[in-house]
């Protein structure tokens, strides 16, 4: 049985729109940075390049254990500087800075969705991305 509401008429036929509509409901904007910062490193940064989607997993499920540890605690300066947006004027990490727990299935299917250009871009450089994304260079 439908829970009954204060619509009438026409507007009482027709499903609202989810308020959530178009946002994802597992990934905050905290696990949307971080993914993409796993997938689309500064050129020439060691240890980073083409990294698989599985490592990018391991990694993330790291940082939300560290940042599950770390929510309140002050942060030491480089870690504050990495997470800026999501510390406070004391240093310490937000609740926004929080990763929400998915599946290696789930994480895979965010990362096809991220637009192959960023990921050229990212991976490859400045120079491939306008030889191969770019109409004409």
């Amino acid at each position: 049985m439908r829970k009954k509401d204060d619509r009438h008429g026409l507007e009482a036929l027709v499903d609202r729109d989810r308020i959530t509509k178009g946002k994802s409901k597992k990934f905050n904007q905290a696990a949307l940075d971080l993914v993409v910062k796993l997938l689309t490193p500064k050129p020439g940064a060691d240890g980073y390049g083409e990294m698989t989607i599985q490592d990018a997993f391991c990694d993330y499920e790291e940082q939300r254990l560290w940042r599950r540890a770390m929510e309140g605690e002050g942060l030491q300066n480089g870690d504050a500087r990495r997470l800026r947006k999501y510390v406070d004027d004391e240093g310490r990490l937000l609740p926004d800075a929080q990763l929400s727990r998915v599946s290696y299935e789930t994480f895979r299917s965010l990362v096809h969705r991220l637009p192959q250009p960023l990921l050229t871009l990212g991976r490859k450089g400045r120079e491939k991305f306008d030889a191969t994304e770019t109409p004409y260079s």
